[in-house]
């Protein structure tokens, strides 16, 4: 009989460490390292609603089975011995020819089925791997999900249950003052403090340096961009060194905190404001910020860019919500998707926040997702020039599935539409101005976009048909003005200049055939 070479390496390495071993003292016996307890029902039904969903929901089909079978072939993230095979309705699995267990596959429909295989896949396997026995519940479920999601695209991802949270917070705040501060050797030191916050109640300024959180000194903590956050309604007490030198403490109540995302501000009479993402209080902080700039302004407002360079996106209502500021009518957006709720479309329903002034939005190769969405919408309605470089391409929309292990599973369950009907995935936002292609400066940039306006208007004419033209390369298209991940002073001066002169905007502004052109 031939011994395979693996099941004589494993099993020859032993004997001869304890035979060297014995030429100074007796080979130590060590007892096994302790085995994770599976939890039989709360794991199969973690396991199944994570199938079931992921079957479901993701964009195209792809049945439970090959998703079950897939995530338990992941446990070869955690012993790359590991391996299971199918042949027909049988299941084989394990670390080598000798310790092989062979299981029947469940249906392919059948969730419930599949998951209890996965937990008894890794229970079986837990006595020939010290990995697997030793991997935590978190680790497994990784494991198992990360193996089940390899078949789907790159946006659908598990998350722990820790890592749950944290998505949450993001999303939808978290208990806190509403405080930036900024780590000095003399403590925290507040750079922001949030609107409408407990902190500014408490009576916080910027400058105030926060030393002490409840009596511990504000230097023995880990991570002071979380100094104050705690459950919601819990009192926290700080000791704080004012600008004057004088000492108080302050007893704040934590409330729901949202991270601003919104920063405006005002030159030459041309509000700014830049985007950093999208949250549940985005929109609320940019209509309220574009407003007072422009009441202060009395009148003398010359025009709005809106800069989301560097912007991953976020919730796909609140970008809707953004368009919807500066569009007063049509559609915005359109979802497609497989499963029936995923299938919707977005119109405006507002009146025009800034009454028709100027507007330019700024992209780059890292404006994603949610600003897409913004850019697109407002270039297909002609509302606003859109400069920099091509934008990221992301065009397709992930729910949120929680699971009964407190963890989630982010799926990708629609493709977007812009309002002149193409699909952003792999293309993006194409700029009216670009300025990644060259190094010239500003008016350079601007007379080489008059000079060349009908090179653009088919451009955007190719750009928005392109899904009628499947032939037509999307790559060689968005390499045109290729996706830069600067965010340089080169595209506010093109902003700048472009809303100082009204002709030139206008001009500009015709080069992109309409929305309704585009539908043609």
């Amino acid at each position: 009989m031939t011994i395979p070479t693996r099941w004589w390496a494993s099993r020859s390495r032993k004997p001869l460490v304890c035979a060297l071993a014995l030429l100074l003292s007796a080979c130590a016996h060590r007892p096994p390292a302790p085995q994770t307890v599976i939890p039989t029902d709360a794991a199969q039904r973690t396991l199944s609603v994570g199938f079931q969903q992921l079957s479901d929901r993701y964009v195209e089909y792809v049945a439970v089975g090959a998703l079950a079978l897939e995530g338990m072939r992941g446990l070869n993230a955690l012993d790359p011995e590991f391996e299971l095979e199918r042949t027909g309705d049988t299941i084989s699995f394990g670390l080598d020819d000798t310790h092989r267990h062979v299981v029947t596959a469940p249906a392919d429909i059948d969730a419930d089925g599949w998951a209890l295989l996965a937990v008894d896949v890794v229970r079986l396997s837990q006595p020939d791997s010290s990995a697997i026995a030793t991997a935590t519940l978190d680790r497994i479920y990784e494991a198992i999900f990360d193996g089940s999601l390899s078949l789907l695209d790159t946006y659908s991802r598990y998350s722990s249950a820790e890592e749950a949270i944290q998505n949450r917070e993001k999303r939808s705040g978290f208990g806190g003052i509403g405080v930036v501060v900024q780590n000095t050797p003399r403590g925290a030191s507040v750079v922001q403090i949030m609107a409408d916050s407990p902190a500014i109640r408490a009576g916080l300024v910027e400058g105030d340096v926060i030393t002490h959180i409840d009596r511990a000194p504000v230097g023995a903590l880990n991570d002071v961009s979380d100094v104050a956050r705690g459950p919601i309604g819990t009192s926290v007490m700080l000791r704080v060194e004012k600008r004057g030198g004088e000492t108080v403490e302050l007893d704040v109540r934590r409330q729901r905190v949202i991270a601003p995302t919104v920063e405006t501000v005002v030159r030459n009479n041309i509000v700014t404001s830049r985007i950093s993402g999208f949250n549940r209080s985005t929109t609320r902080e940019l209509s309220t910020q574009v407003n007072d700039a422009i009441a202060r302004l009395r009148g003398a407002a010359r025009g709005l860019v809106i800069d989301l360079r560097g912007n991953p996106g976020g919730l796909l209502s609140e970008a809707v919500r953004v368009a919807d500021l500066f569009i007063s009518e049509g559609r915005i957006l359109t979802t497609q998707g497989r499963h029936p709720a995923s299938i919707h479309t977005y119109d405006a329903r507002e009146d025009d926040i800034v009454a028709g002034l100027p507007m330019v939005v700024l992209v780059n190769g890292r404006s994603a997702s949610a600003s897409e969405i913004v850019a697109a919408a407002l270039q297909d309605h002609d509302r606003a020039i859109v400069v920099g470089s091509s934008s990221y391409g992301k065009g397709t929309v992930q729910m949120v599935v929680a699971l009964p292990n407190e963890g989630e599973l982010t799926v990708t369950w629609s493709r977007f539409l812009t309002p002149s009907g193409y699909v952003l995935n792999g293309l993006g936002v194409h700029p009216s101005i670009c300025t990644s292609a060259t190094g010239a400066n500003a008016d350079q940039l601007i007379r080489r976009a008059l000079d060349h306006g009908a090179d653009l208007t088919h451009v955007l004419e190719t750009w928005r048909g392109i899904d009628r033209h499947p032939e037509t390369d999307r790559k060689e298209l968005k390499a045109l003005c290729p996706p830069s991940d600067l965010v340089g002073d080169m595209d506010g001066s093109v902003a700048e200049a472009v809303i100082a002169d009204a002709n030139l905007y206008q001009r500009i502004l015709a080069f992109a055939p309409t929305t309704i052109a585009a539908r043609k």
